[in-house]
């Protein structure tokens, strides 16, 4: 079994552990890092023995982990497939479902460990993982997702962006139905991100990553999800990704680029994906990176409809987004008094 040590650190309890303050002191007095990995051994279980140790992050082989998260992937897929079929089910319990049976197939068994499965799967486009550590398969949330739209007469419509491509989006024809199926998948998990529905959202912008990865706004809004779930890494690494994705496909240089930004729609993705960048940069607590990025912001748009203004003095006085953000609340609760005083 392996885990990381990161949330020993942030005081988490642990699942399956039960004296996790214990094992945080071991860690500590072993200068465990953040990113190594906690390796238990089962050594005898009548007598409930295991051994312990740690794999330090800076002796790991990145070709030896991409091999076995390659691997732990595959196996995965293959028993989430299996699950669902089986039990007629969308999805499969992360620690009471998937890993038991990852277990007795030997995956953990290789002296090098792979990476923790919620973040390898998370980084795969055919997993979602939801919040509640469920795993379902992409194409078959969104295919039993247009079924039931189908014969609920599309519960989701929008006349400007409705219309179906031809043939299927797991087998575009072309470049351009590529791009088509892209922008229709997204705009499907658009809907259902109004509709407060994240994991069919997010099954829907994993579905158009599928069959467009340069589909910028899709990896940016995959981003916002992480963002939001406090996985402050895979959302940056989205973010960059975005951003990589708007620059090549849109913008080039942002020094020679003809429209203006954000108000040019076509800019949008990138923009967002620089505000994302910025905010996970600051909730990482790497300031000056994000100050840069929201100064960026600043010059590229200086009409700042995205309200960098407003964010910036509070990181450059040193305040965390979240100390901020109540700041920001409090001050407009402080006007509202004010205006209903006045009234």
């Amino acid at each position: 079994m392996t885990t990381s040590v990161k949330h020993l650190r942030a005081g988490k309890p642990i699942w399956g552990l039960a004296d996790a303050q214990m094992l945080a002191e071991w860690c500590r007095a072993q200068a465990a890092g953040p990113d190594d990995d906690l390796i238990l051994r089962v050594l005898d279980v009548q007598w409930r023995r295991y051994g312990l140790s740690l794999e330090r992050a800076a002796r790991r082989v990145p070709t030896e982990l991409r091999e076995r998260d390659k691997y732990l992937l595959e196996e995965a897929l293959d028993v989430v497939r299996a699950s669902v079929v089986c039990a007629s089910h969308e999805e499969v319990a992360l620690h009471h479902g998937l890993i038991p049976r990852l277990v007795a197939r030997d995956v953990y068994r290789a002296v090098v460990p792979p990476s923790p499965l919620g973040r390898v799967l998370r980084s795969d486009l055919r997993f979602v993982v939801s919040e509640q550590s469920r795993v379902a398969l992409t194409a078959r949330l969104v295919e039993r997702a247009d079924l039931e739209n189908s014969a609920e007469h599309k519960r989701y419509t929008d006349p400007l962006t409705d219309e179906r491509p031809q043939g299927h989006w797991l087998t575009p024809g072309s470049d351009d139905e590529r791009r088509a199926w892209g922008e229709y998948l997204f705009d499907q998990g658009m809907e259902y991100r109004w509709a407060e529905q994240n994991r069919m959202a997010e099954a829907y912008y994993r579905a158009a990553l599928m069959v467009d990865p340069g589909h910028a706004d899709a990896w940016v809004h995959v981003g916002n999800i992480r963002l939001n779930e406090g996985l402050l890494d895979e959302a940056l690494q989205n973010y960059l990704t975005a951003e990589a994705a708007a620059l090549e496909r849109t913008i080039g240089d942002p020094a020679t680029y003809e429209g203006p930004f954000w108000l040019d729609l076509d800019s949008r993705p990138y923009m967002r994906a620089l505000h994302g960048k910025g905010l996970a940069l600051w909730r990482l607590g790497r300031r000056d990176e994000a100050a840069a990025v929201f100064r960026q912001q600043l010059e590229l748009n200086p009409n700042d409809n995205q309200g960098v203004r407003f964010m910036l003095p509070d990181l450059e006085a040193g305040l965390s987004l979240e100390e901020s953000a109540a700041r920001f609340e409090e001050s407009e609760q402080s006007r509202s008094d004010d205006a209903s005083v006045s009234s």
